[in-house]
C-alpha cells in the first residue's frame, strides 16, 4: 500500500465506506498477527487504527494506571496510539505463561482457563518466529548454559528461574508494516476511531463498526466477521458503548464486560546488604543466544504458592537509574551489548522515513538503559512484580466525562485490600529469605512503599473480557467468540482469565494466531492450516 493510499484511507466518508469479509479493530500485536495470518488470502480484511503511521494524527495517548492514592487511569501523552500499537513502546521482553497459570487454583477464586497450555504451544511456536525469538526450548534454564547457568543453583522448592527472551526488533510496524500495506487483500484505515458496533434488530449479529475521523465525519465499515483487538481498556469500552439494542452494552448480559481488570503491580526496593541475591541478580544480565538475547527472573514456585495460598510474584535486579517516578510505569529493564545496539539501529533504518523521531527515541531508550557495571552496594534495587488475583470489583466502566470524539471516557474502579498486600508481603518474605536476604525486613519495606503510593504498573491491561465457556462467568468462549453474538470475536489480553507473572505479549500473539486459524477454517474451509 502506498503512502498516498494510507492518507486517503484516513477519510472514509459516507455510509458503508468499506465492505470487507473481516474487520479488525486495532493494529497492535494481536490485530497485526491476525492480519498477517490472512495476508495474501482471498479474505478481504479491513484494519481500523485510531492513530496514524507516526505520532502525528493519533487518537490520543496510551492508557496507564497510576497510584494516586487509589489506582486510576490516565493518558500518557508521550506514548501514543498509532500503527503497530503498543509494540512501538514496549521493550520486547517475552516469556510464555506457565502450565499452572492455566489451571484452576482452588485458593484463587475465578482462576482457571478453559484451555490448557498444550492448546497454545503450536501458536507459541508461531509467535516466537513472528517476534524473531530463539527456539522455544530456550525458556528452559538448562538449555541456556552457560549463559544463565548460575540460576540453576537457586533453591527450586521456593524460587524458579524464568527465562525471558527479547525481540531483536520490537516494533511490528518496522517488522511487518510494509508487508501488510502491500498485501492486496488488506486495507489499513488510519485515523479512524471506532465508536460503537451496529447489530441487527435481535442484537445477536454485528453488521458494521460505526466510526469517525479526526474531523468528526462518521462512517460505517461492514463485514461478515469482526474482531476487537484494541486493548484491555478499549475492547470493553467499545462493547459498553454499543447500546443500540442491548441497554447495558454488547456481550454484557451478565454485567461482566469491563470487570476482572488485572495489571502487574510492582514495587522497587533498595537493597543495602550484600548477599548471594546481589551476586545472583546484579551480575551482567543479558546474554546472547543466536540473534536473541535472554535474561532471567526468579518466580515463586508452584509448591510455595499452593502451600501459602498466594498468587505468584517474580523478581529481578535493576539499576537505580531505572526507578520510575511516582506517576509513571517503566517497562522492564534492558541493556544491550554495543554490537547488538548497532545491529538494532541498522534494522530500524527502513522505518526512518515513516517516523524518524520515534525511531531515534527508541534507539535512545535502548542506549541509555545499558546496565554497564554492577551498581555499588546500597544502590541496588530489587524489582518485585505481583500476580493480581481476578476480582470482579476491579472494573473498567464508562465515565460521565466525554473524550474528544464525544464518547464516554473509560474510568477504572480498582480495589487492593490490606489482605492482598499482606499476602504479597508473606510471599515476598519467603522469596527474599531463599536468596539470603532478611525476608521480614524486605517484606516490611515493600508494604511501606506500597502504603506510600510507590507502587507502579506495566501497561499490562488484562481480564476485562475474560474467557469462560459459561456466559454467566465470561464474556468470550474458548474460541474468543463473544457469547450471544454470532460473528464477534476478541483478541488480546482482555480475554485472560488470570494474569500469571509473565509479560503478556507473547501469549497475546499466540492467542491471536489461534483465533486467526479458527476464523480461517470458518471463512476458508478448504484452506490448509497455517503452521
Amino acid at each position: 500500500m502506498s503512502r498516498a493510499r494510507e492518507l486517503d484511507d484516513q477519510h472514509l466518508g459516507g455510509a458503508d465506506a468499506i465492505q470487507a469479509d473481516l474487520c479488525v479493530v486495532g493494529t497492535g500485536a494481536a490485530g497485526l498477527a491476525i492480519a498477517l495470518h490472512f495476508a495474501g488470502s482471498p479474505v478481504r480484511v479491513a484494519l481500523l487504527e485510531g492513530g496514524g503511521v507516526t505520532r502525528e494524527g493519533t487518537a490520543g495517548g496510551v492508557y496507564k494506571v497510576v497510584h494516586a492514592p487509589t489506582p486510576r487511569l490516565e493518558i500518557e501523552p508521550e506514548l501514543t496510539w498509532r500503527f503497530g500499537g503498543n509494540t512501538n513502546h514496549w521493550f520486547g521482553n517475552c516469556r510464555p505463561l506457565d502450565h499452572a497459570d492455566f489451571e484452576a487454583r482452588e485458593w484463587i477464586p475465578y482462576s482457571g482457563w478453559p484451555i490448557g497450555r498444550p492448546a497454545l504451544v503450536p501458536f507459541y511456536l508461531q509467535a516466537q518466529r513472528m517476534c524473531g525469538l530463539a527456539d522455544f526450548r530456550a525458556y528452559d534454564v538448562a538449555a541456556c548454559q552457560p549463559q544463565l547457568g548460575h540460576f540453576a543453583d537457586v533453591e527450586p522448592t521456593t524460587l524458579t528461574p524464568k527465562v525471558v527472551q527479547t525481540c531483536p526488533v520490537p516494533s511490528f510496524d518496522l517488522l511487518y508494516g510494509r508487508r501488510i500495506r502491500e498485501a492486496d487483500n488488506l486495507r489499513v484505515c488510519l485515523g479512524v476511531r471506532a465508536q460503537r458496533l451496529e447489530t441487527n434488530a435481535a442484537g445477536d449479529t454485528v453488521r458494521a463498526v460505526v466510526c469517525c475521523d479526526a474531523e468528526g465525519r462518521r462512517s460505517r465499515v461492514s463485514a461478515r466477521v469482526f474482531v476487537l483487538a484494541a486493548g484491555g481498556i478499549e475492547n470493553p469500552r467499545l462493547l459498553l458503548c454499543s447500546t443500540d439494542v442491548h441497554q447495558n452494552g454488547l456481550g454484557n448480559a451478565h454485567d461482566l464486560v469491563g470487570r476482572f481488570f488485572m495489571e502487574h503491580p510492582y514495587v522497587d526496593i533498595p537493597l543495602g546488604e550484600s548477599s548471594r541475591a546481589c551476586d545472583l541478580l546484579f551480575q551482567p544480565r543479558r546474554q546472547r543466544i543466536g540473534d536473541t538475547t535472554v535474561w532471567a527472573q526468579l518466580a515463586l514456585s508452584d509448591a510455595i504458592m499452593r502451600r501459602e495460598r498466594v498468587t505468584g510474584l517474580s523478581l529481578w535486579g535493576v539499576p537505580p537509574a531505572m526507578r520510575p517516578s511516582a506517576t509513571t510505569a517503566t517497562p522492564t529493564d534492558v541493556g544491550q551489548p554495543d554490537s547488538m545496539l548497532r545491529r538494532r539501529l541498522l534494522r530500524r533504518v527502513p522505518g526512518l522515513w515513516r517516523d524518524p523521531t520515534a525511531v531515534a527515541a527508541q534507539a535512545w531508550r535502548r542506549l541509555t538503559r545499558r546496565e554497564g557495571a554492577t551498581p555499588a552496594a546500597g544502590s541496588r534495587i530489587l524489582r518485585v512484580a505481583f500476580e493480581q488475583a481476578p476480582d470482579p470489583r476491579n472494573q473498567v466502566r464508562l465515565s460521565t466525562e466525554r473524550d474528544p470524539f464525544g464518547l464516554p471516557a473509560a474510568e477504572l474502579v480498582y480495589h487492593v485490600t490490606d489482605e492482598d498486600v499482606q499476602r504479597h508481603a508473606r510471599s515476598l518474605a519467603i522469596a527474599a529469605h531463599a536468596l539470603g536476604l532478611d525476608g521480614p525486613r524486605i517484606a516490611e519495606r515493600m508494604q511501606r512503599r506500597w502504603g506510600d503510593g510507590e507502587v507502579y504498573f506495566f501497561w499490562h491491561h488484562m481480564g476485562t473480557t475474560r474467557m469462560h465457556p459459561d456466559p454467566r462467568h465470561g464474556v468470550v468462549d474458548s474460541d474468543c467468540s463473544v457469547h450471544g453474538v454470532s460473528n464477534l470475536f476478541i483478541a488480546g489480553s482482555s480475554v485472560f482469565p488470570t494474569s500469571g507473572t509473565a509479560t503478556p505479549t507473547l501469549t497475546i500473539i499466540a492467542l491471536a494466531l489461534r483465533l486467526a486459524e479458527h476464523l480461517r477454517q470458518q471463512m476458508l474451509p478448504d484452506a490448509s492450516p497455517v503452521t
